[in-house]
């Protein structure tokens, strides 16, 4: 039972503000790379790219500049 009171005192307070703060980037971020994907890509990989982004933030971004770059336009 120790665990389960050491779960009451925990204090998540001043960062709800960071945490949305990351969240919204990534959003922002997934959001963006949706968009971008129209120019490059169709189906399913379009949808590949920006749910992994929305998941993973800057490192699906990364993932995804890296194989736009062989893609063609």
């Amino acid at each position: 039972m120790r665990g389960l009171s050491m779960t009451s005192d925990t204090d998540f307070s001043g960062h709800q503000l960071e945490i949305f703060f990351c969240f919204s980037i990534f959003f922002i971020l997934a959001i963006w790379v949706y968009y971008d994907t129209d120019k490059y890509l169709t189906g399913g990989w379009r949808h590949f790219y920006w749910i992994a982004t929305l998941l993973t933030g800057p490192i699906g971004l990364v993932f995804y500049l890296y194989k736009r770059r062989d893609m063609e336009f």
